[in-house]
This record gives structure tokens, C-alpha cells and sequence, in this order.
């Protein structure tokens, strides 16, 4: 089976086809805008500095390395000066060959064209990676240059080639510094090479040599940054929090949470494809072996759920997206950081079924089951693949744990990793009946996604127009607003702030105004604006709201 991109045609048309569907996701969402989503304003800065200052300045707010997203993120400034608009078309153009090198890593692992680019399509359709997309997060860019050095480094082992490892190195280090995390990549390179060409001394160097270099790379930037006093000061404070978590009881009990939780999701974001992936995998297992992976699969399924459901008050608790904290949420991605709904939890924001999210959830237990499924039953004439993708696996979730429980946009990177168990080795045929539901399901993950991704923008672009409005004819300002995380993180962030009682736990000076999506008591009604929502269809009501008596 091919195991290259080019020159094969059905490669060729695969690629443009992926880089059109991004296009046709650009132009429904719409990624015009000046303002920042989520963290991205922090990342922004650090860009604003370079062009305006020709200085690299990193603020306190965020703990990333950044600096390979930043010079990125600034040559879609260079034409026409600075603008989140830039910016988020650096982050669309490197979620395509996030997409494109989902596709060629699945041909390196032997898929068919058909397989790989089903596998590129549902990462396009995952509704975490459309609205991040969409920002100047780091997600996007961390997963564009993570995956395609796993590609390199897998064929790199499988085939000797130096170019192959060169290359992997070097997006290895682009990734690194992009965030931290990426040194498990390196070390999963190590251990798949040992095992494909054994422990001899050649080999040995050989294997060290990328981690060597990435390493390395991180350390001289980190001591440039400290050196010029550019150094956050929240730059090492996962690693002091993986290190209390890993000595104490409590935080053992709430990685295996976070384990529980993290398989759920990664078992979602899987499913539709793992189910073609693995298709015909039971036919070619022996007896004993057959039974032991399927019952494997059925109770870590039914041990995940247990775990992540555990000591939640409500079914709707113990439910996706309640069971994790991040960008999904209840009926959308991009969970508005807002007053009424982040700081008071005011249910002025729709909800979904029940219903719904218990079927969702069964079917994340669905590919968690095989997710361990194929992990049991690989081939035993891949384990250099698969050593490569635990160890790739196991550091990055180490790395990842004191996080873990709130970020569900860190569980993008397993994304590949459990590719390679799934197609080791490939299936040999797949029932055609199986691509039509996979198909189907991947069609409904990317309306849920389009749709949530036009509201994230759509709202934002609404609060962002009226408050600057507002702003430029003097009636408020950001001294005396409430406007929402971003908003205020934009124009206040100050890493000596300290959250005041009765005020959100962002920067707020006077709260005299609040930009909320429902009433708030102390407040009246200033000024309302309507927002064109697709999910659900309809018009939705903000608000600039004054504290009463005014």
C-alpha cells in the first residue's frame, strides 16, 4: 500500500480537497473581526511588541513558550499592519496542514486514500478544533506543528531516512516553542527507534540525537528570556504544579479523574473514524486474544464513565460536556467569559437536551472501549510503532495532568498518537456501510461545529462593535467596564491585579457597566443588540447593562 503523498493523484486531490472544505469553513463562520477570543489576546501582545517595538515582549498572563506561533502569527501582519483578522488567518492557514498532515500520516501508517482523508475530514469537523481555528490560540498551531513531525519521525524510523528525522527535529522544536509539552515527541521518537533498530550504540546516538536538540533548543530560549528579563512569571508554574500533584494523594486521585475524563473525550473525538479503522480487526484475532481485547475495551469503557461521573449531583453533571471545563460547552464551543455567565453562572445561555448529551456521551464510551480495543490487539510486527505512540502518549499526559481537568483543548494532540495504534496494522477491507455511518456522524460533528464557531465570532463581533461605539463617543470606557475577560484582558491586564469581592476575577477597575447576555441585579438596562444565532436558530439578545441608580 502507498505509504507517500505525491505523486499519487487520489493524495493530490485529497490535500486540495481538505484545503477547500477550510475555505468554505472560513467563508460560512466568517473570521473577520478585530478583537481577540479567549486567551488570544495575551499571544496578540506579544505580536503587537514585534511590530510596533520590534521587541519581543511575552506578558505574565501566558505560561506558553509562544515565540514559534508569535513570528508566525507576525507575518500575516507584515501587509497591512497589525489585526486579530491577521492573526486569525495565520491560525486557518496552519489549521489546514494540521488537516493535510493528519492525512499524510495516516498513508505513512498504510490507510488507504479513502481511510486517511476520513480521518483528516472528522479532525475538521471536531467542533474544539473549528473554534479554535478561529483565534490566536496556541492549540492550532501546537497540533500543525506536532503532527507533521510525528509523520517525519515515524517515517523516519520505518524507513532509516535521515531527511525524514532532520526535518521531524526541526517541527519537533517548532512545536516546543510553541508550548512545552511537545518534549514528549522527541522521547516518543527515541523509544519507537530503539525499539525498530535495537540498543546498539549507533542506535542509541541516534535516537538521543532529536531530544538532544529540542531540549536544548527550549533551554537557550528560556535562558535568553530570562536573561533579558522577558521571562513570565508564570512560565514554570505547571511544572511546580505537576510536581505537587505527582507527591501528593490528592493529586494522584485527580489525575486518574482527569484520565477518565480525557479518554471520554478523546474516545468522541475518535469514534467515527475508529470504528472503520478497526473494522476487521476482530475477524483476524485469535480466540483467547479476540475475547480479551473486546472485554478490555467494555471495561475501561464502563470504568471511564464511572470515574468521571463520580460525586456529580445531577445525570446533566455526569454528562459531556459538563464532566470537563474548556471550549465545549452545553450548546456550543467557546464558552462566553462573561459576568452573568462565567462569574455568576447566571442560566442566561441555551442548553441542549439531556437527551442529546447522554447519547453523545455513549458513544465517547464507544471509543474509549476501542481506543483500548486496538491498543490490546495490534500486530505484534509493529511494536517500534507502537512503543512510539504509549511513551508519545503517556509523557504528554504526565506533562498535561494538572491541567488536564480544565483544558479539554490540550486532548487535540492525542488525536495521532492513537491513529497509530488503530492502524497497526491498517484493515484490509472495510464494509461499505461502515463509511456511510462514520460519514454521517463526521457531518454532524462539523454542522455542531460551523455553527458553533458563527455564534463564538457573531457575539463577539456584536460586544466588541457596540463597546467601542460607546467608547469612541465617551459614554463608558474600560475603566469603568465590565466587559468580559477578553475585553478587559485587552485593555487592563495587569499581572499585580488581585480580584475584588462582588467583582469578576478578571480585571476590572469600576463595574459601573457590564456587557452581559441577561439581566443582573443592582443593574438596569442601558443599551440591547440582537445576534444572528445558528444553534439554535434565532435571534439572541446582549446587553449593556448600568449599575441601578445612575
Amino acid at each position: 500500500m502507498a505509504r507517500t503523498i505525491l505523486p499519487n493523484w487520489k493524495d493530490v486531490a485529497a490535500i486540495v480537497g481538505l484545503a477547500l472544505v477550510w475555505c468554505l469553513l472560513a467563508l460560512l463562520v466568517n473570521p473577520v473581526g478585530d478583537f481577540p477570543l479567549n486567551d488570544d489576546w495575551a499571544y496578540a501582545k506579544a505580536v503587537q511588541s514585534i511590530l510596533d517595538k520590534g521587541d519581543l515582549q511575552l506578558t505574565d498572563w501566558a505560561p506558553a513558550s509562544q515565540i514559534a506561533q508569535v513570528l508566525w502569527g507576525s507575518l500575516f501582519c507584515l501587509p497591512a499592519g497589525f489585526s486579530f483578522t491577521a492573526l486569525r488567518f495565520s491560525t486557518l492557514v496552519l489549521a489546514w496542514v494540521g488537516a493535510a498532515s493528519t492525512y499524510a500520516l495516516g498513508r505513512e501508517l498504510g490507510a488507504g486514500p479513502l481511510l486517511a482523508l476520513l480521518g483528516a475530514l472528522l479532525l475538521t469537523a471536531n467542533p474544539i478544533y473549528v473554534d479554535l481555528a478561529f483565534t490566536f490560540m496556541t492549540d492550532v498551531p501546537f497540533y500543525a506543528f506536532c503532527t507533521p513531525a510525528i509523520w517525519l519521525f515515524v517515517r523516519g524510523i520505518r524507513t532509516g531516512a535521515n531527511r525524514s528525522i532532520v526535518l521531524g527535529t526541526l517541527l519537533a522544536g517548532a512545536a516546543v516553542l510553541t508550548r512545552q509539552f511537545a518534549l514528549a515527541l522527541p522521547l516518543a521518537f527515541a523509544a519507537g527507534y530503539l525499539v525498530k533498530h535495537g540498543l546498539r550504540v549507533g542506535s542509541l546516538l541516534k535516537a538521543a540525537l532529536p531530544a538532544i536538540v529540542v531540549v536544548t533548543c527550549l533551554a537557550f530560549y528560556q535562558g535568553w528570556l530570562a536573561a533579558t528579563g522577558r521571562l513570565p512569571q508564570t512560565y514554570s508554574e505547571q511544572a511546580g504544579e505537576l510536581v505537587r500533584m505527582l507527591l501528593s494523594a490528592e493529586g494522584l486521585g485527580r489525575s486518574v479523574r482527569s484520565l477518565a475524563q480525557a479518554a471520554l473525550y478523546v474516545g468522541l473525538f475518535l469514534v467515527p473514524w475508529l470504528m472503520v479503522a478497526t473494522a476487521g480487526r476482530w475477524r483476524q484475532l485469535a480466540g483467547r486474544q479476540k475475547w480479551f481485547a473486546a472485554g478490555a475495551g467494555g471495561v475501561f469503557a464502563a470504568a471511564m464513565v464511572a470515574i468521571a461521573a463520580a460525586g456529580r449531583t445531577s445525570l446533566r453533571d455526569a454528562l459531556i460536556p459538563q464532566i470537563f471545563g474548556g471550549v465545549l460547552y452545553d450548546c456550543g464551543a467557546g464558552f462566553p467569559i462573561l459576568k452573568d455567565t462565567f462569574t455568576l453562572w447566571l442560566p442566561h445561555i441555551p442548553t441542549a437536551p439531556v437527551g442529546l448529551w447522554l447519547a453523545i456521551t455513549a458513544l465517547a464510551a464507544v471509543g474509549a472501549g476501542l481506543m483500548v480495543f486496538v491498543a490490546v490487539s495490534h500486530s505484534r510486527g509493529e511494536r517500534w510503532r507502537v512503543a512510539f505512540a504509549w511513551v508519545g502518549i503517556a509523557l504528554y499526559f504526565v506533562l498535561i495532568a494538572p491541567r488536564t481537568a480544565s483544558y479539554d483543548r490540550y486532548l487535540l494532540y492525542f488525536f495521532p498518537l492513537v491513529m497509530i495504534f488503530a492502524l497497526a496494522p491498517p484493515p484490509r477491507a472495510v464494509p461499505n456501510s461502515l463509511f456511510a455511518i462514520a460519514l454521517v456522524l463526521i457531518l454532524g460533528y462539523g454542522a455542531f461545529a460551523a455553527a458553533s464557531a458563527h455564534d463564538y465570532l457573531a457575539w463577539n463581533r456584536v460586544r466588541w462593535q457596540v463597546l467601542r461605539t460607546a467608547m469612541a463617543e465617551g459614554r463608558l470606557s474600560p475603566d469603568n467596564t465590565d466587559g468580559g475577560f477578553e475585553f478587559n484582558g485587552w485593555y487592563l491586564y495587569d499581572s499585580k491585579y488581585r480580584a475584588q469581592p462582588g467583582k469578576s476575577w478578571w480585571w476590572v477597575d469600576r463595574d459601573e457597566f457590564v456587557f452581559a447576555f441577561g439581566p443582573i441585579d443592582g443593574y438596569a438596562l442601558y443599551e440591547r443588540h440582537r445576534v444572528e444565532r445558528w444553534m439554535p436558530v434565532g435571534v439572541q439578545e446582549v446587553f449593556i447593562l448600568r449599575r441601578s441608580g445612575r
